[in-house]
């Protein structure tokens, strides 16, 4: 398991860890296709990542500052590999799986604000283009 802190800037630079209300926003996030809630200058890559749709699980409080994101390699993918006929496949799809999923959360992070705003715009019935 590994257990993911995600930081944000403030306006002074320096790092401030994402909350547990954004880590469940963050997550929603990672269900959706958000490659039209992206700015115009995101890149045609970054759209293609942001059409993923990844599964992680709910945030966890570690304290009342901090929470985390967790990954882990669960008991149903290690079966899936250790009952693959090719083992070395199932395994690799599962890490090219969890890089896509990690490439997604950096965007997210990236442009949460820009999401946020998109996110209030859809909700007011405002619907405006980035």
């Amino acid at each position: 398991i590994i257990s993911v802190l995600l930081l944000g800037l403030d306006d002074e630079g320096r790092g401030v860890a994402f909350s547990y209300e954004m880590l469940n926003n963050v997550i929603e996030y990672l269900l959706k296709d958000l490659s039209n809630d992206l700015p115009s200058d995101a890149s045609a890559e970054e759209r293609i990542i942001a059409s993923s749709k990844v599964l992680l699980g709910s945030p966890v409080r570690l304290s009342d500052t901090y929470s985390v994101l967790r990954i882990a390699l669960g008991a149903p993918m290690i079966n899936a590999i250790l009952e693959s006929d090719d083992q070395k496949s199932a395994f690799n799809s599962i890490i090219a799986d969890d890089a896509t999923a990690i490439a997604k959360l950096s965007l997210v992070v990236r442009y949460y604000i820009d999401l946020e705003s998109a996110r209030i715009r859809k909700s007011s019935g405002v619907i405006v283009k980035n």
